[in-house]
């Protein structure tokens, strides 16, 4: 299940939504397959019950390692808006940080020789806020989600920019209306307009305030 769009400020844009790698269970997959084929291999070849006992706990051991590491990765969401980077993980137990854009100072991420093969690394996340730096671990293509940092980092100066640039619609004063009401009055009184002409027009400057 994404992001819901429900939890996005007015105006404010998802730009990612993502997961950490699979590698985050791959280990306890692997463990599990691994205990599974012991497992069949014991039960194929020993009649020992002592035996068979050992491998069907280390079985029941991987398989309770490996659903917990499957729920906190299937639980566990980084996402990204125009406004803000989001993280949270749990399902009784949530914990959750929410960093604005603009208060992110650096980004940067490690990735051993086999991570980049995979597409895996650790985010980690300086900024201004009370919680300092933040580490995220195992997210896919950490280069990529760096980069799209920054890019929403500028994307927001530039639409900050270009809101202090807009110049502000220049009101309309009651002073205007006021100088072409003592104007309209002395065309009146010169016998340019008549007097019904004179009272539909001021009735229009009056409308305007």
């Amino acid at each position: 299940m994404g992001y819901s769009s429900q939890n996005l400020h007015s105006e404010e844009n998802l730009v990612l939504d993502l997961r950490p790698h699979w590698w985050t269970f791959t280990p306890s997959l692997a463990a599990l397959l691994g205990s599974v084929v012991a497992g069949v291999l014991v039960l194929a070849g020993t009649d020992n019950q002592i035996l068979r006992l050992a491998v069907a706990v280390l079985v029941a051991g991987c398989l309770i390692w490996f659903v917990t590491r499957y729920v906190q990765w299937a639980t566990t969401e980084l996402v990204l808006t125009t406004d803000r980077l989001i993280y949270r993980s749990g399902v009784i137990a949530k914990s959750g940080i929410e960093i604005p854009i603009d208060r992110i100072n650096t980004i940067f991420f490690n990735q051993a020789i086999w991570e980049r093969l995979i597409g895996v690394g650790d985010l980690v996340v300086e900024s201004a806020s009370a919680t300092g730096a933040q580490r995220f671990d195992n997210m896919k293509r950490p280069s990529d989600i760096q980069n799209e940092i920054y890019i929403q980092k500028e994307e927001q100066e530039r639409r900050r920019r270009t809101r202090s640039e807009t110049p502000a619609p220049a009101p309309r004063g009651g002073s205007d209306v006021a100088d072409r009401i003592r104007q309209l009055n002395e065309l009146r009184d010169s016998g340019a307009i008549t007097e019904a002409e004179y009272d539909e027009t001021k009735a229009k400057l009056l409308g305007e305030l």
